[in-house]
This record gives C-alpha cells, sequence and structure tokens, in this order.
C-alpha cells in the first residue's frame, strides 16, 4: 500500500545522504490507498489526494464535491471517482497557477427539477433531460415545458389542457413559460394565488376564471383597470366611482373637501352662542321696531 521514493538506484553519481534522514520521509501511501503513516482507509463521500506538508508529499482524505457521494471504502483516487447525485453533473475545475490539484463540483441541470439527469456520476450537461417525473414534458433545444395549448399542473406534475380564455401559445423561445401559470385573456380574470409554497415549490393547479364587465374593465394577465378592484375587477377603490365598464375615476368629495367642511361647521358652532347673545341684548324699543317693520312687511 506505500511507495516510496528512492535515492536514484543505479545512477553513476555517488549520493551522499546525512545520517539523520529518514528514509521513511520518502514514503507515501499509493494513489487511492489511503492516508497517514498506516494508509488508513477514507471514509465515504471522500477521497485520498497527495499534497505537500511540513517538507514533505502525503494522502490526505479530502471531501467529495457538493451534491456528490462515494462508497468506495476509501479506494477513491479523485473528485472524478465522486458520483453527482441525480439532477446535477460535474464539472471539471483545472488547477490554478497555485498548483493545487484539479478539482470539480456538482452543478444542477438548468430548469431543475424539470430537467434532471437519469442517473448519478453524470460529467456532462449534455445527460440532462427532460425529467419523467412530470407527464408529457416537451424537450426543446436545451429547453423543456408544455406544448401549446398546455400548462404546467404542478399538483398532478402533468401538463393540462388550457381554457379558451388562457393566452397558451408558447412557440419553441417560451417553452419555458408554460411552467409558469398562464395568463388570462382580456374580458376575463383570475385570482393571482401564491405559487410557491415554505420549500421553493410551485402550487399552482390552475386558475378559477370570471367573466368581466368588459375588456375595458379587465385588460388581461389578471390586471383591473386604473383605479379598480375585487372579483372580476367589479368594484372601485375608496375615493373613486365609475361605472361596470371600464376605469374609475376620482370622486369630487375628497377628503379635503370634508375637512374644509368640518372645521366650517366647527367655527359656526362656536359663533352661535355669541350670535344668540347679541340677539337677546337688544332693548323691547328695538324689537317693537323689528316686529313693526316684519309686520309692515307682510301686510305688504
Amino acid at each position: 500500500r506505500f511507495e516510496c521514493t528512492t535515492l536514484c538506484p543505479g545512477a553513476r553519481a555517488r549520493v551522499f545522504s546525512d545520517a539523520t534522514l529518514n528514509s521513511s520521509m520518502l514514503c507515501r501511501c499509493k494513489i487511492g490507498q489511503g492516508v497517514g503513516t498506516d494508509c488508513t482507509d477514507c471514509p465515504n463521500d471522500t477521497f485520498s489526494e497527495l499534497h505537500f506538508i511540513n517538507g514533505r508529499y502525503t494522502r490526505v482524505c479530502r471531501r467529495c464535491p457538493l451534491y456528490s457521494e462515494f462508497r468506495g471504502g476509501g479506494s477513491a483516487e479523485s473528485h472524478r471517482d465522486c458520483r453527482c447525485k441525480v439532477g446535477s453533473y460535474m464539472r471539471e475545475i483545472t488547477a490554478g497557477a497555485d498548483g493545487n490539484a484539479p478539482y470539480g463540483e456538482c452543478r444542477s441541470c438548468p430548469q431543475w427539477p424539470f430537467r434532471t439527469t437519469l442517473r448519478t456520476g453524470a460529467d456532462s450537461e449534455d445527460l440532462c433531460v427532460c425529467s419523467p417525473e412530470y407527464a408529457d414534458l416537451l424537450g426543446r433545444g436545451d429547453r423543456c415545458g408544455c406544448q401549446d395549448g398546455y400548462y404546467m399542473d404542478h399538483v398532478s406534475r402533468a401538463c393540462s389542457l388550457c381554457s379558451i380564455h388562457e393566452q397558451c401559445t408558447w412557440g419553441v423561445e417560451g417553452v419555458t413559460r408554460s411552467l409558469q401559470p398562464p395568463e388570462v385573456k382580456p374580458g376575463f380574470w383570475a385570482l393571482q394565488p401564491p405559487v410557491v409554497d415554505n420549500y421553493g415549490r410551485s402550487t399552482f393547479s390552475g386558475h378559477d376564471i370570471w367573466q368581466c364587465a368588459s375588456k375595458y374593465t379587465c385588460p388581461g394577465g389578471g390586471r383591473c383597470a386604473p383605479n379598480r378592484m375585487g372579483q372580476a375587477c367589479g368594484l372601485c377603490k375608496p375615493h373613486y366611482y365609475g361605472s361596470l365598464n371600464g376605469p374609475c375615476g376620482p370622486c369630487l368629495y375628497l377628503p379635503s373637501m370634508a375637512r374644509t367642511l368640518f372645521i366650517t361647521g366647527l367655527v359656526a358652532s362656536a359663533l352661535a352662542p355669541f350670535l344668540a347673545h347679541l340677539w337677546l341684548e337688544f332693548d323691547s324699543e328695538e324689537e317693537t321696531e323689528i316686529s313693526l317693520a316684519l309686520r309692515s312687511f307682510l301686510i305688504s
């Protein structure tokens, strides 16, 4: 399980070594044969790698790249023996200028989980294919999605038929759009539900679609006309008014006007006792004159 560097056997040149030379320092574990002075096997999910430590070459156990595994009981010779898990592939990282050994990392397939690998140990992105766990996925180049007229139901994990009120024409470039909730056509409305759960997984299974008063009330895509709200955009927002058709306009009776009227009422209430007091201060003669004037007015 060991290999050693010899002192040039058979060479014509005579080599002298110091008496303090420890010949064991010239030995190391063979590749894939463990680490240390007794060549102990590396544990699972690790591999042995040659390092220059304290003036000598020795092998150390290094953990396999993230999302990979190895069950060889210490016989792994490099990171290439570590197998990336299903859904990822090994991407090689070349040695840097510092002379470190090449290394690798497991990268998830683009569009995972809709694209995946069919086995562990994939070493190229080319091995990523449309996942068989989602029914009816269609591969278009390096993309996967549903065909035109269908959308992804994430609960049943299958492509489902769109209704006539949804936009489901994807084309080649937009095939990945089919994996998201489809847009609703103008004149119709659908509640936009949260489509991701606490674990980052989509929970969308289909729209509940409502018919609006017109396409001017619901311009499409689940949106409402300006200043409208509610199911099928049937309500105006507070302080706005309008018919069932089209946007809502601002009310003329604005909150600022209400404040003005309120302040005016307070002022009038404060002045009322003072005016009543002035009236009571009139003497009887003035009251008589006022009464005669009123009577003459009525008679005339």
